[in-house]
């Protein structure tokens, strides 16, 4: 936590490689005043295998709040390879689905290093911004012992619901459960969608509208806009249910 919140940019480019960046991005059709989000999720298409299931999310509950970046002025870029469908034509020319028309290792690199934040889920490309001192959000969050990457991070994590009662279980029912729990064989378990059945549980995935608040809380980070009194103390009372698993 320490060496994310503390430490500068950790990946530098070169003058040929910044010209180069600049270059993808004109391509892209955003220009050097511009500013842009990286929007990432992690899919069953990225694995065969769909190894670890319980991190991935749908695309399509994110749209709402790349919408809501065009509406303040920016461009989003869908990052990512290997993705299942191509995003809707009717979001817009602002709304650019790189990783199904214009993915390349280079530019991955150089957009994750260059966006103004980035929204994302329980996956790596979330690391490379975080190294860069980006704001970076964590849409769906799974499994429940993983914390946030140092001071430059946000995240909201998924439900769960049972499914005798029709129950969201409350953060303190799920940490009963053993589920905020980082011991080595309590990782390994939750890790594991069977986990969740046999304890007769459906996750449920972020609403598009918690998405959109989430969009909303890294621009205020972004632009160095405080955190609300109110909102730090949930996020302490929610950052409790770690330390005391």
């Amino acid at each position: 936590h320490n060496l994310y919140s503390m430490s500068g940019p950790r990946y530098t480019f070169t003058q040929e490689e910044e010209e180069r960046g600049q270059a993808g991005l004109r391509a892209l059709g955003i220009g050097s005043e511009d500013w842009f989000v990286c929007l990432h999720t992690r899919t069953p298409a990225y694995l065969d295998n769909n190894w670890n299931p319980v991190r991935d999310c749908p695309i399509e509950n994110y749209l709402q709040a790349a919408d809501w970046v065009v509406e303040q002025g920016g461009f989003v870029l869908r990052m990512g390879t290997g993705v299942e469908e191509p995003l809707p034509r009717e979001l817009g020319p602002r709304i650019i689905d790189y990783a199904l028309y214009h993915h390349n290792d280079f530019m991955d690199m150089y957009l994750l290093a260059k966006c103004h934040f980035f929204l994302g889920s329980t996956s790596g490309p979330i690391c490379l911004p975080v190294l860069q001192g980006i704001p970076s959000g964590m849409g769906n969050k799974m499994p429940y012992f993983l914390t946030g990457m140092g001071k430059f991070t946000l995240y909201i994590p998924k439900f769960l619901r049972c499914r005798e009662t029709a129950e969201i279980l409350t953060f303190p029912k799920i940490q009963k459960l053993g589920l905020f729990h980082s011991g080595e064989k309590d990782i390994e378990r939750q890790w594991q969608e069977k986990t969740y059945s046999k304890l007769g549980l459906t996750i449920i995935d972020n609403e598009p509208e918690d998405l959109v608040d989430l969009a909303k809380d890294l621009m205020d980070m972004a632009c160095g806009r405080p955190v609300p009194d109110d909102a730090r103390q949930l996020q302490q009372r929610y950052h409790n249910f770690h330390t005391e698993g």
